[in-house]
């Protein structure tokens, strides 16, 4: 079998698409012709050709020298003329004539088509689902489709969700699709075959660095045979496809070209410094190592030798990696950027830290300047991400148009959280959630950190570089992941979609994935974050700010899912987009909470108490959820009924103050946190929920005790309002006072020594009830698809 690299740029091709090297006023490529012809031999090749844009002296000079080798080539680019919708078409083995049409006609696609056609030129369209200009739409594809027979099937520029889509498109094409295709826009196809098409391959190589790693086969002894197989639709593309990471180094390899060819800045930049490890030949100079290891230096306090540190290993790593193949440095490059970035971003959040409560806000500006460069070394990364995985919806249409998912290939997701392991709804919500996708063999995964590496299923435990305490939620740590080594993995799973439950670092890097990929970003509104501040520090100012950010997380949204309908008016109010907003009804697991028998032995043997009337509080202990004003409540209750008992199950902030608050009281009982498999023996011991909070968006505990068959008290302000029936499940209170809930309370003891019966049925209408809410699996089957 014949090879050839079909897809190749030189020093002779036109300005630059990237608005890097356009920003540096480099050109699209350096490589020299004869070094992209001994490159092309060394790899096997055994046809060479250059197809610079618009321009073919590249070939024509390796023409003279190699003419039994060389195909003279060139990327043409032309446009839909109805909307200028940019295209690049390769075009093999013209001649000089042929060439000066070209250039004559080809800002209209259709007169370059029927030239092509009248000349019988050996064509091939160039990576088809690539928006050159921003104008690409689904129905350009389908008029290339009638308008062209061979296509580019492996791109060597474009990662494997772009080749292998289109690749399965023109595999699968049938006639009946053509047909459809005539009727919506009478283009007349090419052939009398159109559904047939040729597959060619290329590098797309503008850098000299992966020269004929991607190619096309044919069985061809020489040039005019191996076009002519391209021409009849016989030949096949074969080896790789690029990464956002290979994609990086190849435009700063034409940037460190540039930089080699004229004196620039960024020949005395950092990155030129680490090109020269990853890219030359030549090791460095112990004078130009120690001037590299001297650019970490930023800092006259001694805060920058983990910095510096991190700089010195990349020389070293870089300088150990310089015999090494390409794809290797290039990965020990990236890992090692990783560190410095990381570095920049640990100084910047102790700093934060550090100078916020010392109230230096000149240090703190100061030191957030120098965390800059730290920024910048990530931004390629960035920008090669998005760029990688643009045009995504077009792919996800081409996929479903063409039955190119599987019967059972649902929905790959990626659901992020700060907290995991905490006491709160939000982590018994995304833990519960895992399980069920475990169970059920979806493709759902909880991501975020944890200490403690964890060998669950389905979770992505994302590396953390520095972490600190929540202000007023002590007992909750954020972690701060590392941005580049994060977007790595992520990246690895090419998620379709991703599910934020917090607005914290965790939050803030799902939005940053999903705008990089591309892809769908649904937000859900667990956490009144500026309620809970303003319960607990009734600090205006704070309050304001808190509610300001959160709002602004959540527009960032596509979607956002709300637990109430409570607060979708709530948060419609404070300015959020209603029509964003949808319902989002959690799950119970019903094989776990209902009423379990013996409950009542089990609680007073265990706690050593007499028979009595029992409350039963459980979830998160802090002052936001208003606990104290039920705990007070009872305080003053529990003096005329001593048979009377209040279970406070749980941690949280608060916990230590309300048990020296109350530790006068024996009949307050602190269990402290309790595993989730324990909870249902506490709800079904118990004669009463008592849930005062106004600041929960949903109150899953609630929902819990309802399983269970345990009546509620719930406060008429937030979510919890919304889970029971008034009257029926429970009662809720209009007011949270001390006064009121004791006098609720009282009631509620009364009515369950007259109306037994009434007890009965408010516990059978709230097992009922909870049933509306049962299970997690068809949550996950909803999200999934």
């Amino acid at each position: 079998m014949a090879k050839a690299d079909l897809h190749v740029h030189s020093i002779h091709s036109e300005h630059p698409s990237e608005w890097f090297l356009q920003r540096l006023g480099a050109g699209e490529s350096y490589t020299d012709p004869e070094f992209i012809y001994e490159s092309m031999k060394k790899k096997g090749m055994d046809f060479v050709t250059i197809t610079d844009h618009n321009n073919i002296d590249g070939a024509l000079i390796l023409k003279e020298k190699y003419p039994d080798e060389i195909i003279i080539g060139d990327e043409a680019t032309t446009y839909f003329p109805e909307d200028g919708c940019k295209v690049h078409i390769l075009l093999y083995g013209l001649n000089e004539n042929q060439f000066k049409e070209i250039q004559r006609i080809r800002s209209n696609i259709y007169d370059l088509r029927d030239y092509i056609k009248e000349q019988d030129i050996v064509y091939s369209v160039a990576h088809a689902t690539y928006s050159v200009n921003g104008k690409l739409k689904y129905e350009h594809l389908e008029k290339l489709l009638l308008l062209f027979d061979v296509f580019e099937g492996l791109n060597g520029g474009r990662n494997t969700m772009h080749n292998n889509t289109w690749l399965g498109v023109l595999e699968n094409l049938k006639e009946h699709h053509i047909e459809e295709m005539y009727k919506k826009h009478n283009i007349e196809p090419m052939s009398n075959t159109p559904w047939i098409k040729g597959l060619t391959g290329g590098s797309d190589d503008h850098s000299g660095l992966f020269l004929g790693e991607t190619y096309t086969e044919a069985e061809a002894s020489n040039i005019t045979q191996f076009l002519e197989q391209i021409r009849h639709k016989n030949t096949a593309p074969s080896g790789r496809h690029n990464d956002y990471k290979a994609f990086v180094f190849m435009v700063y390899k034409v940037a460190y070209d540039y930089s080699c060819s004229k004196s620039s800045k960024f020949s005395q930049s950092l990155l030129s410094q680490i090109n020269d490890l990853i890219f030359s030949s030549k090791a460095l100079n112990w004078r130009n190592r120690l001037k590299m290891k001297a650019m970490s230096a930023t800092d006259k306090n001694g805060n920058d030798v983990k910095l510096k540190a991190a700089f010195n290993e990349l020389v070293d790593a870089l300088h150990k990696e310089k015999d090494n193949p390409l794809d290797k440095k290039i990965s020990v490059a990236y890992e090692k950027i990783a560190d410095i970035s990381d570095e920049f971003l640990r100084l910047l959040f102790e700093s934060i830290q550090r100078d916020i409560g010392q109230g230096d806000v000149f240090k703190l500006i100061r030191n957030f300047t120098s965390s800059l460069s730290g920024l910048f070394l990530m931004l390629p990364f960035f920008s090669s991400i998005r760029h990688m995985f643009a045009n995504r919806e077009l792919l996800m249409k081409l996929k479903e148009d063409f039955n190119l998912n599987s019967t059972n290939n649902k929905k790959n997701i990626l659901w992020f959280s700060d907290t995991i392991e905490d006491l709160n709804g939000v982590s018994v919500t995304v833990n519960r959630v895992r399980e069920s996708a475990t169970k059920t063999k979806r493709k759902v995964y909880l991501v975020g950190t944890v200490e403690k590496e964890q060998y669950w299923k389905n979770f992505i435990n994302l590396p953390s570089i520095h972490n600190f305490d929540l202000p007023y939620y002590e007992s909750l740590h954020i972690y701060v992941p590392s941005v580049l080594k994060s977007l790595e993995k992520i990246s690895r799973f090419n998620p379709d979609m991703i599910i934020i439950s917090t607005p914290g670092t965790i939050g803030l890097l799902g939005i940053l994935s999903a705008k990089l990929l591309n892809i769908k970003c649904v937000g859900i509104y667990h956490t009144d974050f500026a309620k809970q501040i303003e319960e607990i520090k009734g600090d205006a100012s704070l309050t304001m700010t808190t509610r300001t950010y959160t709002n602004w997380f959540y527009q960032l949204m596509d979607e956002v899912l709300v637990p109430t309908y409570a607060y979708m008016d709530l948060l419609e109010a404070q300015g959020l987009d209603r029509t964003k907003m949808k319902h989002f009804k959690r799950g119970v697991d019903t094989s776990l909470f209902y009423h379990h028998k013996n409950s009542r032995e089990w609680i007073q043997k265990t706690y050593e108490i007499e028979e009595g009337f029992y409350f039963l509080y459980t979830g998160r202990v802090s002052f936001d959820k208003s606990l104290d004003v039920a705990l007070n409540a009872f305080d003053e209750l529990n003096v005329y009924h001593d048979n009377t008992y209040f279970f406070v199950v749980g941690d949280g902030p608060d916990l230590k103050i309300l048990k020296q608050n109350f530790q006068h009281n024996k009949n307050i009982i602190f269990t402290g946190r309790k595993d989730r498999e324990l909870l249902p023996m506490f709800y079904s011991a118990a004669d009463l929920f008592v849930f005062p909070s106004k600041t929960d968006t949903f109150g899953m505990v609630v929902v819990e005790a309802q399983a269970c068959g345990l009546p509620a008290l719930v406060s008429d302000e937030g979510g919890p309002q919304e889970t029971i029936k008034d009257g029926e499940t429970g009662y809720i209170l209009r007011e949270v006072t001390v006064d009121y809930w004791k006098r609720r309370m009282l009631d509620f003891i009364q009515l369950c020594k007259e109306n037994p019966e009434k007890i009965q049925q408010m516990t059978k209408r709230a097992v009922e009830g909870s049933q509306k809410n049962a299970g997690w699996d068809k949550l996950v089957d909803n999200i999934s698809g």
